[in-house]
C-alpha cells in the first residue's frame, strides 16, 4: 500500500491548484492514496483528472474557519504526509504553527516569486518546517540552502501525453486563454491550434510550452507572479515555438497575422509530476 498523501492549494491564483492536482495525478498513479483541498472552482479539473478533491466550506472563508477546516480534513484523512502550494499564504498565513503537526512528512511546492516575499519576519523558521521543497521554477537565493531543496521541471496538469492523444488539426484557429473560465477541453485542444492567446501564467505558458504552439502572451502585472519575466524566458524554459509579446488589441491582432504563417514545434511532455512525485513517495516513504 503506497503512502497517504494530502495536497493544501487553498489560496492563491489558479496555477497552485492545477500544480498540485498535477502533482497529486502522478503519485496516484504511482500508488499513493490522495485528496487535494483547493477552492471550489478546481472540482471539473479534479473530476476530469480522477484526483479526490474537497473544497472549504466557505469561500473566500476566514483565516480561522479555514485552519479549523484543514486540521479536520487532516485528522480524517490520516496522511503521511502533507504537500503545501500556496506561498507566502498557508505557510505564513492560515497554517502558521500547525503544518508540523498534520503529518509526518512535510513538503513545499515552489515556483517563482519576487525575492523579497522569503525576506518577511518569520519565513526562515517557517521553512524549516518542511522536509522537502520541490522547486519547479529556478529557486529564490533564499531556499537554495534548504537541506530538503529539489529542483523539478515545471508540473502541469494536462502532461504532454494528454495532449499527443488530441487528433491534430492545426486549421483550428485561435484559443483564448485570457477569459477568467478556464476548461480543461481547451487546453486538451491547444496542440491543434494555430496560435495560442494567454497571459503567461504558470499553467498556460507551460502547457504552451508542451504542446509547442505559436503564442501571443499578454502578461498582467502580479504582486508574486513575474508573468514577464516567465514570457520572457527569463525563467530557463523560453517558449519552443514562435511567440510574441503583446499589451494592446492591436498588438495582439497584428502578432496573430504575423504568427498564423508560423508552425509548431511539436508536442513534449515535461515530466514534472511524474519527476516530482517519485521524490515525494521515496523521501515520504523513507521518513
Amino acid at each position: 500500500m503506497g503512502p497517504r498523501l494530502l495536497f493544501y492549494a487553498c489560496g492563491g491564483g489558479f496555477g497552485h491548484g492545477v500544480r498540485a492536482l498535477g502533482l497529486a495525478r502522478a503519485c496516484q498513479t504511482l500508488g499513493a492514496s490522495v485528496l487535494v483541498l483547493a477552492p471550489g472552482r478546481m472540482e471539473p479539473f479534479a473530476s476530469w483528472a480522477g484526483v479526490p478533491h474537497h473544497a472549504p466550506p466557505a469561500e473566500p472563508p476566514a483565516p480561522l474557519a479555514l485552519r479549523d477546516w484543514v486540521l479536520g480534513e487532516a485528522r480524517a484523512f490520516g496522511p503521511d504526509g502533507v504537500v503545501l502550494d500556496v506561498f507566502p499564504r498557508g505557510v505564513l498565513g492560515e497554517l502558521t504553527g500547525v503544518a508540523e503537526g498534520m503529518a509526518p512528512m512535510r513538503t513545499l511546492v515552489t515556483r517563482h516569486v519576487h525575492p523579497r516575499f522569503y525576506e518577511l519576519p518569520g519565513m526562515n523558521d517557517a521553512l524549516r518546517v518542511f522536509d522537502l521543497v520541490l522547486a519547479t521554477e529556478p529557486p529564490a537565493p533564499a531556499l537554495r540552502d534548504h537541506p530538503g531543496l529539489q529542483c523539478v521541471p515545471p508540473i502541469t496538469l494536462v502532461t504532454g501525453q494528454d495532449l499527443s492523444r488530441f487528433p491534430a488539426a492545426p486549421s483550428r484557429g485561435v484559443l483564448d486563454l485570457t477569459g477568467r473560465l478556464r476548461q480543461i477541453p481547451a487546453a486538451l485542444s491547444m496542440s491543434s491550434r494555430r496560435v495560442v492567446v494567454a497571459h503567461g501564467g504558470y499553467a498556460s505558458y507551460y502547457e504552451i510550452y508542451q504542446a509547442g504552439v505559436p503564442a501571443v502572451l499578454r502578461p498582467l502585472p502580479r504582486p508574486l507572479d513575474d508573468q514577464s519575466l516567465r514570457a520572457r524566458g527569463g525563467l530557463g524554459l523560453p517558449l519552443r515555438a514562435a511567440f510574441e509579446i503583446a499589451s494592446t488589441p492591436e498588438e495582439v491582432l497584428a502578432a496573430l497575422r504575423r504568427l498564423a504563417r508560423t508552425r509548431p514545434a511539436g508536442i513534449l511532455d515535461l515530466g514534472g509530476g511524474v519527476q516530482g512525485a517519485r521524490i515525494l513517495l521515496a523521501e515520504t516513504r523513507g521518513g
